[in-house]
C-alpha cells in the first residue's frame, strides 16, 4: 500500500483544521473551574435571634447586654465635626474611654444613658458612615463586664486546614492576626468595617461553619482598683 505524500501546504492546512476543532471543543466544554481564591460562604447562623452567647466546649454560654455602655471605633477619615454632630444627634452617648493596647487602638468604651433599646442604638450607629465598628458591651455569668472590639479567637479541631480557614475568611472580610504557638489550630481573627456581622456573631458563625472546640470574642474586662477603672485583655 502506498501512503499519500503530503505537501508542505496540505500539512499546514491539516494543522489549522485540528486547531479549529480544538477551539470548538473548548468552547463547548463547561466553564473553567473558579479560581481557588474565591470564597466559600458559610450557612446562616443556626440561632440568628439568640444574639448574646458564645460557644465553649459545645455549650452556649449566655451573655447579658449592658444598658450602660457600648464599644465603638470611628472611621479613620471621620472629622471632629462629624464626630461632634454624631454626639449631638445621639444624646444618649456620653463619656468615652479609649481601650488600651495596640490591638484595640481607636476603640472607645462609651457610656450611654436613658437607653431602653441598646440593640436599636447599636444598629443606628452601625449604619452611620463615620463609624467603623460598634458593639454592645456584655456581662458574663460571673458578672464581669466584657467589652468586645474587632477580634475573636477560635480553637479549631485538628481536621480543619489553613486553606479552609482562608477560604471562609475571604467571604466574611476577616483576616488572621495571630496564631497560637502553644495550642494547635488556635487563631485570632480581626473583622473589617465591611463585615456584615458583629464580632460576637462572627465568632459564632465560625464555630458553626468549621469544626471547632470553642470560639469567642476577645474582650476587655473592667475592674476597679481604688476607684480608678483599669482594663486588661481577657485572652
Amino acid at each position: 500500500m502506498h501512503l499519500p505524500i503530503l505537501s508542505r501546504h496540505s500539512h499546514y492546512g491539516i494543522v489549522l483544521l485540528r486547531l479549529a476543532v480544538l477551539a470548538v471543543l473548548a468552547a463547548c466544554q463547561d466553564p473553567a473551574t473558579p479560581p481557588t481564591d474565591e470564597c466559600e460562604p458559610c450557612p446562616p447562623l443556626a440561632y440568628p435571634d439568640e444574639n448574646f452567647y458564645y460557644t465553649f466546649g459545645g455549650e452556649k454560654i449566655p451573655l447579658t447586654i449592658s444598658s450602660e455602655k457600648i464599644s465603638m471605633k470611628f472611621m479613620s477619615d471621620a472629622t471632629p465635626e462629624q464626630i461632634q454632630a454624631l454626639f449631638i444627634a445621639e444624646p444618649a452617648l456620653g463619656d468615652t474611654t479609649p481601650l488600651p493596647g495596640a490591638s484595640a487602638r481607636g476603640f472607645y468604651a462609651v457610656q450611654i444613658t436613658e437607653v431602653t433599646d441598646v440593640e436599636a442604638l447599636v444598629k443606628r450607629l452601625d449604619d452611620r458612615p463615620e463609624i467603623a465598628i460598634v458593639n454592645p458591651v456584655f456581662f458574663s455569668h460571673d458578672s464581669l463586664e466584657r467589652i468586645p472590639y474587632d477580634r475573636f479567637v477560635v480553637k479549631f479541631k485538628p481536621s480543619v486546614s489553613r486553606a479552609e480557614i482562608d477560604t471562609v475568611n475571604k467571604c466574611n472580610h476577616v483576616e488572621i492576626v495571630g496564631v497560637s504557638g502553644v495550642e494547635n489550630n488556635r487563631y485570632t481573627f480581626k473583622i473589617a468595617a465591611e463585615s456584615d456581622l458583629s464580632v460576637l456573631k462572627m465568632s459564632n458563625l465560625y464555630y458553626e461553619c468549621l469544626p471547632a472546640e470553642w470560639s469567642l470574642p476577645d474582650y476587655f474586662t473592667q475592674i476597679s482598683t481604688h476607684s480608678v477603672p483599669e482594663y486588661w485583655l481577657d485572652d
